[in-house]
């Protein structure tokens, strides 16, 4: 049977596409949607856009559950119709996709569908049925309120194509039991039976060292995009405590992040020479996450398994779902505005070997699903 994998974004650093599109071997077709902008609409795409676009209305209906799970005042501090543009640009997108699919494979009897992300899904929301034998919706994180770039009308209608999209999905992937909860709530009970809970396995578990060193070196691995609160490394804290950052930037490295003598900034390959670092520090893992972000409130990112794969103790920020994770298993520390200095005295007393311990624990227990995160 013929698969195809839908994507919207580069597969180098995206462990959770690559290994989707390796599960379905030799019969796997990738079509990246961005691929679509030039082709034409034509009048029959045109009137789709239309049709679709009105009805994205409707997510008004859906408004009760969206303010009971996110807030009130959370939803009315970014402006209206922030996000529309880049909203109508991806909507196209998908509806472009679907008509390509529609007609490429008019002959085909059924085709597996798995879709990463929101707007690779809805195009398979938009295909005939009798093309559709099988539909993964993988979505990895909180869909409809990402990085800050949602006001209110954005948040509605990707509501209105989630609700679609899950209505008629066999599977839906999601990376956490807090994520599964907070769709349940907001697209109702009978979703829990095609809820999956996912878990980034792609790292490999290295054996945990025992350090003697007292200097600390916080670690990021990542790319370096807003809301990872990388600002608060640039702090006088850091440089009063002489603290060594350990940048392994996934990527181009962002900008303003010059000028700082402590820093080590690397590239993609980073485990050997993070090894090594870990004989001469305590390293510490820097996870914080933007907590205003629902995407970011709600997300066990891939530095939180890079972390416990290698043995490194965890940073969170407070008020996310990882720093409840981090706490209540007491795998790190939890950042609550900038206690960096605190935050330095415990790393260098015994509970940074503690934490150690508890997450070769947790990591053993977590591979044996004797937890749930």
């Amino acid at each position: 049977m013929k698969s195809i994998v839908l994507i919207d974004t580069d597969l180098s650093q995206d462990h959770r596409v690559l290994k989707s599109i390796y599960r379905y071997g030799d019969s796997v077709e990738i079509i990246d949607i961005r691929s679509m902008y030039n082709l034409p609409l034509g009048w029959l795409g045109w009137w789709h856009y239309i049709w679709v676009l009105l009805q994205g209305f409707s997510g008004f209906s859906n408004l009760k559950n969206i303010y009971n799970l996110m807030g009130y005042q959370r939803l009315l501090k970014e402006p209206f119709g922030r996000g529309l543009r880049s909203y109508l640009k991806w909507f196209s997108l998908s509806i472009r996709t679907a008509h390509y699919i529609k007609y490429k494979y008019k002959s085909c009897s059924s085709i597996r569908f798995h879709a990463h992300d929101l707007y690779c899904a809805f195009v398979v929301s938009m295909l005939p049925k009798n093309l559709v034998s099988n539909f993964v919706y993988d979505s990895h994180e909180f869909q409809i309120h990402r990085n800050r770039k949602a006001g209110l009308l954005r948040i509605l209608f990707e509501s209105f194509l989630e609700r679609k999209i899950v209505s008629l999905a066999t599977e839906i992937r999601v990376v956490n039991y807090a994520l599964a909860q907070a769709m349940i709530n907001l697209y109702g009970k009978p979703l829990e039976s095609r809820l999956c809970v996912v878990y980034n396995d792609n790292y490999e578990q290295r054996v945990i060292p025992s350090t003697l060193a007292q200097d600390v070196a916080i670690v990021y691995v990542g790319k370096g995009t807003l809301g990872r609160q990388l600002e608060k490394l640039t702090s006088a804290e850091i440089r009063k405590n002489q603290i060594h950052c350990l940048m392994y930037f996934l990527g181009d490295k962002p900008r303003g992040l010059d000028g700082f003598n402590s820093w080590s900034v690397f590239s993609q390959d980073y485990e050997s020479d993070l090894r090594e670092k870990m004989k001469t520090y305590r390293c510490l893992m820097w996870c914080c996450l933007d907590s205003y972000s629902f995407s970011y409130k709600y997300a066990t990112p891939n530095k939180f398994f890079q972390a416990l794969a290698l043995g490194i103790p965890i940073i969170a920020s407070e008020g996310t779902y990882l720093a409840n994770i981090v706490n209540h298993y007491s795998l790190g520390y939890v950042l609550e505005n900038n206690e960096l200095e605190c935050l330095i005295k415990v790393a260098k007393s015994v509970q940074y070997e503690q934490w150690l311990k508890n997450i070769e624990i947790f990591r053993n227990q977590l591979n044996k699903r004797e937890i749930k995160i």
